[in-house]
């Protein structure tokens, strides 16, 4: 976050913000997080849903330190759960702007099929029509906060709830500050998110 971005997004206490986020940054400024000698790839979202996402289950590859992690202090989160509601033409209308070969049937109950999950819950398969699709392929065409959802059909037509905020790999930040809030310092918290990475002091 750059200082003009801080006063667009704090206004009239960026000046205050500023200086606690230049103070926290320059506090750990000579450590680097690492996995086997070479600085991590530091992915963080928002929020998870409980337990954090492996990597694997949803880039291509993964990382040894970017594997499911607990995160119960998201589940304390605002806005942890949220619900969508689509009538069954909108539903069809956002999946066929992003995948137009998708064909629906004519029983709008069978248009989402059968879910798989990852062992952290969130969605790495499910039926679309005649297609299978990643949950986060889910969440970009329905515009979803996650891609950890369960999905009810009734008479207004698929209502979408989903847990948590972001792609779920790597830090949470709503985890990350409860577990602070416990009591957690700042290699507590990087040893939970990232499983075996150490912390190396940078001499200059």
């Amino acid at each position: 976050m750059t200082q003009e971005k801080a006063r667009e997004f704090f206004g009239d206490r960026a000046d205050e913000y500023w200086d606690k986020i230049c103070e926290a940054a320059d506090s750990v400024l000579e450590w680097v997080l690492e996995y086997d000698n070479e600085p991590i790839v530091a992915a963080y979202h928002a929020m998870s849903a409980g337990q954090t996402e492996d990597a694997s289950n949803l880039w291509m590859g993964g990382a040894p330190y970017l594997v499911a992690a607990n995160s119960v202090g998201d589940l304390l989160a605002p806005d942890f759960e949220t619900e969508r509601t689509f009538t069954a033409q909108q539903l069809k209308s956002a999946f066929l702007s992003e995948y137009p070969a998708i064909a629906f049937g004519s029983d709008e109950a069978d248009w989402i099929g059968e879910i798989e999950r990852s062992p952290s819950g969130y969605v790495t398969s499910v039926r679309v029509g005649d297609i299978r699709l990643h949950g986060r392929d889910v969440r970009r065409a329905l515009d979803l906060r996650s891609h950890n959802f369960e999905v009810l059909r009734d008479s207004r037509g698929f209502t979408f709830i989903v847990y948590g905020y972001g792609h779920g790999v790597g830090l949470s930040q709503y985890g990350a500050d409860f577990m602070a809030r416990q009591g957690a310092d700042f290699r507590e918290i990087l040893e939970n998110y990232y499983t075996g990475a150490t912390l190396r002091r940078v001499v200059n």
